[in-house]
């Protein structure tokens, strides 16, 4: 495969289904130089726009209601598509059923002998976390934003593996976040340190936090641990793998050290940066604490749905598995960030509400249950029962088929067991005010 010639597309949507772009983005590399960048609006079918998408991508129907149809733009579409190699993130899940899709929907029958390439394949994390850590610049959700950050993304991949490949720009070079003067000094222990984090931490509720403060401390932060790593922050509910690295390295005498929460903010006192140190004795002593930093965590929510309808305000979510009505789980997780929410990868003794997808894993949902059995604000919601609860904010999606004989979904009954009374109160109110107002 050409690696240095390609074409980085991103799509967005009206509406949850692929067929509805709303607007394209494609950035054309040739010779491993980005040669073309082209963005257009697109009107969707009938110009129907749901809201969770506007609130995402923040293109409305007055936007798009002069914009070229799919039809209408697919020449330019298909002039620098057709017989290329394709890059886009997450490319597998919604770029290609949104291209195949509009062309069935319109009836366009071609084949364009597309190679689709998935950065996903390279990094599994957001499109926003990667760029975050590589200093790419990224307006996320605006498609061409996000298509020459795609081409940043896989541009490096290649260049890693071959230093002579040409380089775009400065950003294709990996750069290291200049430290802040004030920290400059011989009382700074983490400058030049290679640091890696792992598990989940009471003080810094979302990771990226910590992850930034060491970065502006002059560590050089690195998502795994290799033979150079100095510094492995141990959070809850660490990965083994990386422990067991860490541990190899101290024991060959390396330059190494694994820290808990508590060492980590004594060490951050040396430079001036004050925390109170956490009860990290027992797991269930951790409950005050944890919510201490989740409810007092800066929340930004859209004062669209800054009321008490809103159920998702300060609450912790974790989510597992694969979900039908968001194919792109990052999307999922947007819409629950809009709606004030935390959301993590990982189940904690503070995790609110875990939403359980298809192929939901089996740890989350036995720490989540344990949780359920202790006694602590917990709740298990599947697909529909999260669904549910979105229309309590105004966002009305059909409820799904779920297999019920798939292991790890979850029944309705047992999520509306387990859902808060006063949510199932609400959601009856508004169900019986609709049918009143029909």
């Amino acid at each position: 495969m050409d690696t240095l010639n390609y074409v980085a597309i991103d799509f967005e949507t009206a509406t949850k289904e692929r067929h509805s772009i709303c607007s394209v983005g494609i950035v054309t590399v040739i010779n491993g130089i980005i040669m073309e960048k082209y963005f257009s609006l697109i009107q969707p079918p009938r110009n129907e726009y749901s809201n969770m998408c506007i609130s995402i991508h923040g293109v409305t129907p007055d936007k798009t209601i002069a914009a070229p149809t799919f039809p209408e733009i697919y020449p330019e579409i298909q002039r620098r598509l057709k017989n290329k190699t394709i890059v886009a993130h997450n490319a597998k899940s919604v770029e290609f059923h949104c291209l195949n899709n509009a062309m069935q929907l319109y009836n366009i029958q071609e084949d364009l002998n597309i190679t689709w390439v998935d950065t996903m394949d390279i990094d599994r994390r957001s499109l926003k976390i990667i760029c975050e850590e590589f200093q790419i610049p990224l307006t996320h959700h605006d498609p061409l934003s996000d298509a020459l950050a795609c081409a940043e993304i896989y541009l490096r991949h290649n260049n890693t593996k071959d230093e002579s490949a040409p380089r775009q720009n400065s950003h294709t070079k990996k750069e290291q976040k200049p430290i802040d003067p004030k920290y400059d000094n011989e009382n700074n222990p983490f400058q030049g340190k290679r640091v890696v984090l792992t598990g989940e931490f009471i003080s810094w509720s979302r990771r990226d936090d910590l992850h930034e403060l060491m970065k502006t401390l002059g560590a050089r932060v690195s998502s795994s641990v290799s033979g150079a790593t100095n510094i492995l922050i141990k959070g809850m509910f660490p990965g083994d793998t990386k422990l067991n690295k860490m541990k190899e390295n101290i024991a060959n005498g390396k330059d190494a050290i694994i820290l808990n929460e508590n060492e980590i903010i004594e060490m951050l006192s040396q430079c001036g940066i004050e925390y109170n140190i956490v009860d990290l004795s027992d797991e269930s002593s951790m409950k005050s604490t944890s919510e201490y930093a989740v409810y007092n965590k800066k929340v930004t929510i859209d004062s669209r749905f800054d009321n008490e309808d809103n159920p998702f305000i300060k609450k912790r979510i974790a989510l597992s598995g694969h979900f039908i009505s968001w194919s792109d789980r990052e999307r999922l997780r947007d819409l629950l960030e809009l709606l004030g929410a935390i959301v993590s990868e990982h189940v904690s003794s503070a995790t609110n509400i875990l939403i359980a997808g298809l192929q939901a894993g089996d740890k989350k949902i036995e720490k989540m249950n344990e949780n359920i059995s202790k006694g602590k604000n917990a709740i298990i919601l599947n697909e529909n029962g999260i669904i549910e609860m979105l229309a309590l904010c105004g966002f009305e999606y059909e409820k799904v088929d779920l297999p019920i004989a798939n292991k790890s979904s979850l029944e309705e009954t047992i999520t509306l067991k387990q859902w808060s009374q006063t949510f199932q109160e609400r959601y009856a109110k508004r169900l019986s005010e609709e049918e009143n107002t029909q």
